[in-house]
Formats: structure tokens, sequence, C-alpha cells
């Protein structure tokens, strides 16, 4: 009876969606569009087969839009953060939400979780205003779900203490243009954090967290990882689930574990790489990557990648000397502390990764900027309502570099399509990927510069002050080639870890490389250094391998009197 009670109701609302069949002139302009040569007759055709397909969509529309995930107990909203602890526009949201397994691998620890990252209850916007209500008011967009990470980051016992401030949609290596504001760097407030991972990065540089979830497409964990001295790991392709995951780039996108020490970073990759068990019954074995460090580096072999050291732009050398000679220092002291053995090799290769990402980034990204960019499924739940906030407000909202996209993706697929460019692209990947295989099938692991460069002084106004072609002209002045995007092309995992400081000024551009003895390190200007972060990368699933090498410099890099790095140092804030 029950059933029989709601199915008025259903027809009723079935009935109140206005037919969305194409009509004749509009099919006659679709095909024209297209390209197609279409008589009259076969219009008429068209336009009769397409009223079935409009009547199967139609039922789909007048579905509800249910949430079929498990049910999420009830939590506190949490809070805006204010005074102290927003000291770095390092969070969009405060909260406070319990593990519950108590005896889990992340028992004891807080976590940071980056705003496009699905919380249930909490705010959602991925650093951009429209999401955040700023544009066209309705408030911030509040997720119904919890992301198959947070799931399993509570089920192992982590207690999450904040939403991270993302960089707007995530498509920034520079920490500027979040909705939240600029995110300083904690050891040079005039320099960047790096991004889009801004908020993680800070907040472990900060010591407000032990650890904290980022994201990753051209190197957004381990560029700002490296920026602020803290530990970030890009994992193997599809090892950690992106479900409930604001899209940026599918082909490209990683989620992957930031913190303060290597252990920590093991745990946390031990909790999320297990959540792919919540989306796929055909998930791989779980692995406990703590148990990795129990063996260390000694035998290990490294390929020291050549072109990562001498990267150019327009011909002229874009590694700072400084940087090279604290990775150089810290390989010897590796190879003679603690056993592992390097040698140089060539992959020509390499410097193709930069362009292989600007162009799939030109046709890609825009392609999510036009479905709003959906959070992943992971044949899930889809959290339809972003795209309805999105769509429409390009315009309004979107930064210039997504506009761009937008415009340059239209006039690709109307003029260009022939020069088949993406395919071209995609082919690449195949390329550079067996580049490396080749490489990786003779060493356990390859080694460079994670960034080439000092983090970069930040502009001297908000973002979103400057005028347009202002904009671009940081943005290109920032847009220095990476050692990090070649291995979201290919899916290897890599990780970064702080090899050294060079010593600089606050706000300053010159400094003196000081090796690798842990220099001590405050924040809010009081800053005696600048961290350089080493890079590796290692075969498929070889993430264990990239812990043993990053223990590795750790030990090598520890301070004389055996206290932890700077960033592990931690700072209470917040509400308990």
């Amino acid at each position: 009876m029950k059933g029989a009670e709601q199915q008025p109701q259903q027809h009723q609302q079935e009935s109140s969606i206005p037919s969305i069949a194409p009509s004749v002139s509009q099919i006659r302009d679709l095909s024209r569009e297209l390209g197609m040569r279409l008589d009259e007759a076969s219009i008429a055709a068209y336009a009769r087969e397409m009223t079935h397909l409009a009547r199967t969509m139609e039922q789909v529309a007048a579905w509800p839009d249910e949430t079929p995930l498990p049910h999420v107990r009830s939590r506190d909203a949490g809070w805006p953060p204010e005074g102290e602890e927003v000291t770095h526009n390092q969070w969009a949201w405060r909260c406070h939400i319990q593990g519950r397994g108590k005896q889990g691998v992340l028992a004891g620890l807080t976590v940071g979780v980056k705003d496009c990252i699905a919380v249930a209850g909490m705010p959602m916007v991925a650093g951009n205003r429209t999401l955040q209500g700023a544009d066209g008011g309705g408030g911030a967009l509040i997720a119904r779900m919890d992301a198959p990470v947070i799931t399993s980051i509570l089920d192992h016992g982590g207690t999450i203490v904040g939403k991270t401030t993302c960089e707007e949609l995530c498509s920034s290596i520079m920490s500027n243009t979040s909705c939240h504001g600029p995110v300083p760097n904690p050891l040079d407030p005039a320099r960047t954090a790096g991004g889009s991972s801004s908020g993680s990065s800070a907040a472990l540089a900060l010591g407000e967290v032990d650890v904290a979830l980022g994201t990753d497409t051209a190197g957004s964990i381990r560029v700002p990882a490296s920026f602020c001295g803290v530990v970030g790991l890009k994992p193997t392709y599809g090892l950690v689930p992106t479900a409930g995951v604001t899209a940026c780039m599918p082909s490209l996108d990683h989620v992957g574990p930031m913190a303060t020490t290597v252990q920590n970073c093991a745990r946390l990759l031990t909790a999320i790489s297990q959540a792919d068990h919540l989306v796929s019954p055909s998930a791989p074995p779980a692995v406990d990557y703590l148990a990795e460090l129990h063996r260390d580096a000694a035998g290990l072999r490294v390929a020291i990648v050549e072109e990562a050291f001498q990267l150019e732009l327009d011909g002229e050398p874009v590694n700072d000397p400084r940087v090279n000679r604290i990775i150089n220092h810290t390989i010897h002291r590796l190879e003679t502390e603690e056993g592992v053995v390097f040698k140089t090799v060539s992959i020509p290769q390499h410097s193709e990764a930069d362009v292989i990402v600007n162009a799939c980034r030109a046709l890609e990204f825009a392609n999510s900027l036009r479905q709003g960019v959906q959070p992943y499924t992971g044949r899930q739940y889809t959290m339809t309502d972003v795209q309805g906030r999105l769509q429409g407000a390009v315009n309004a909202s979107i930064h210039d570099f997504g506009k761009l996209c937008l415009i340059w993706e239209s006039h690709y697929r109307r003029n260009l399509s022939h020069m088949n460019l993406l395919q071209k692209t995609l082919n690449r990947f195949a390329l550079i990927r067996k580049a490396y295989e080749d490489v990786l099938g003779d060493f356990d692991a390859v080694v460079m510069p994670t960034v080439p460069v000092l983090p970069p002084q930040m502009p001297p106004a908000p973002i979103r002050d400057l005028p347009v072609a202002a904009r671009f002209a940081t943005r290109a002045r920032l847009a220095l080639p990476h050692n990090t995007p070649q291995f979201n092309v290919t899916g290897h995992p890599a990780i970064t870890v702080n090899a050294g400081w060079v010593q600089a000024p606050a706000g300053g551009v010159q400094g003196l490389p000081v090796g690798v003895q842990g220099l001590p390190v405050g924040v809010q200007g009081r800053v005696q250094g600048l961290p350089v972060g080493i890079q590796f990368a290692a075969g498929y699933h070889q993430e264990g391998v990239l812990l043993r090498l990053a223990a590795a410099v750790e030990r090598v890099t520890q301070p004389p009197d055996g206290d932890p790095p700077p960033a592990a140092k931690k700072r209470k804030t917040g509400r308990s």
C-alpha cells in the first residue's frame, strides 16, 4: 500500500517536467554545426526517434537526488577559522571529527583535508568564489558525502581538524589564487607556500597537523611540500581513489599524503590506499607501508636524471645552482652513509613533460570546467550540486587561466580538430612513460631536485586586484619548468622530502648554501633558511622504495642534537 500511495506523487513529478526533446529546427541547426548533411525527411525521422530518447531522460530527471552511500553519523558542522587559527590563511574551515579506530594506524594523529575533497556536512569550495557563495549568494557548497579517503582516515583512527585552503579549482602552483586569500610561506611570509595544496603544506610547516591530504595534477602535492620543507607523496596513478574529489584533469589527477615526517606519511598512505576497497571490489591487497620503514636503503640503485639538473626556459638555465648543490651533497651523503648506489643517466624526454601537461591541460581542464568540475564518482554518488553551482558562473568566478582554456578548447573544436593535437599529446604520454620504464628496469628509483628554484616571492597584491594583463604576466613569470609533472604523465609514484636549507634573509632573493645540517628555522619572520626538496620516483606500486629512500634522507639531514625537523614541532590551535 505504501508504494501505491507514492505512485500518484511520482506521476505528478514526472508530468511537471517539460519535454526535453529537441525541436526540428534545433536538430537542423545542431546537425549543421556538427557538419552533418541531413535532408528534411531525415531531420524529421531524427526528431521522432529523439522523442523516445527524451522520455528516458525525463524519467531520469524525475528521480530524486539520493545518496546511495553508507549513512554518515551525525557530526558537528565545524566553524569558520578566525584569529590565531588562520594566521597564514591556511584553513578554509575548522572542525573536530574524532576517528573511529582507536588502534588504527592513524590513532592519535591530527589530519588536515584539502578543500577539494568531500567531508560530509562541511563546506567544499575548492578555492572558488561561486562555490564559496561569494558570487550570487546562496552560501557555501556543503558536501553531502564523505569521500572514500575520508571514511578510511576515520576508520583508521585519524582525527580530522579542518579543511585546508586550496588554490582556485586546484590549478595553480602558487598560493595566491584562493577565495580564502593568499597563503604565505610559514618559513618566509614574503614567499609563496606553493600550490595547489597550499593550505596543507602551510598547516604542516606551522606544526598544526601531523598529516594532511593533498591532490596532485602536475606537482600540487610535491611543489608546496618542497617549498615548506615537509614530506609529500604522489602515489601510483589509481592507487588512491579520487571519488569525492573535485575533478581537474582526470588523466593526471592523484590524491596523496603530506606529513611532517616520513613515518607519518607512511601511516597516512597505509590508510588512504585501503580506501579503494570502499570503491572497487577488485582493489589490490592492502599494504602496510609503515612496515617498509623497517628496511634500510642500503643497496638500492638510483639513477640521477641529468636533464633534471639542467632545465631551460627560452634557452636560459632555470636551475638555481644552490639548489643543485644541496641535492648533490645529499646524494653524496646517501651514498657514503646509507649505502645507496647512484649513477647518472640521460632521459631526453624528461623536458617534454611541461609541454605535454600544458597541451593536455588546455583541453582537458576546459572539459572539466564545462562539466562543473564534477567530483569523481568512483561509480558512487555524484555531487550534482557542484555542477549546478558552477555552470553559468564562468564569467563571474572562473579564474583567467580557466577562461583561457575554455576559449582555446572551443577554438580547437571548431577550427583545429583536424590537427589531432589531443591525440598526439596522449601518444607522448606513452613515449615518456616508456623512457622512464626503460630506466626503472635497471634501477630502483630516479632522483632529482623537486623544484629547480627556491620558493618565489609572492606578488605584491592579491592576484584578483591586478589587471588581467598583469595577472598573466605574474603567472608566466612563475611558470618555470619543474621536475614534478613527468610523473603525473607516467603515473609513477614520486616523493619529496627536505634535503637541506639555503640561508637567505626574509623576503630576499640571495643566500648562501649551508649544506644539509638541519638548520633550525622559525616561522612568521624568524627565518634563517629556505628548504630544498629532493624528489625520488620509482616503479609502479613501489611506494615502499620511495619511503625507504626518504627515511634515509631524514637520517642524513637530522640535526646533530637529534631534534625533529622544524615542521614536526607541533603547534596547538583550534578547538577540541
